[in-house]
């Protein structure tokens, strides 16, 4: 089976075989402050060619072969992940639906912007 290249916005939830082209916008660690400020994963907004943005979770197991090539403004090829529904509460009365990628055997492949 062929992989196609999707835009965030085509994602459903489940496995996705696709390929998503999106650049790195700004990441940050998630530390659980009760362990003396312990690595618990790390938390990706990324934005496709469609300005759609969507956050991406990179476990801390993973972490080690990524961490070096996450850099603000670079692109990623985006593969083998899981796609999962998250709900977010906005205001105590509206509840706002979206997706959120959880890596499972992700594979980044960056390429340099020129």
């Amino acid at each position: 089976m062929d992989i196609t290249n999707v835009f965030f916005s085509d994602l459903k939830a489940g496995q996705c075989s696709s390929v998503v082209e999106a650049r790195l916008l700004r990441f940050w660690q998630a530390k659980n402050v009760k362990r003396g400020g312990e690595l618990m994963w790390m938390d990706l907004l990324m934005v496709d060619v469609n300005s759609t943005m969507m956050q991406v979770t990179i476990s801390v197991g993973r972490l080690p072969q990524f961490r070096d090539r996450l850099h603000a403004g670079t692109m990623f090829s985006v593969s083998g992940f899981d796609v999962y529904r998250c709900f977010k509460l906005i205001t105590p009365s509206i509840l706002s639906d979206r997706l959120r990628v959880i890596e499972k055997f992700p594979t980044f492949h960056y390429t340099r912007s020129s």
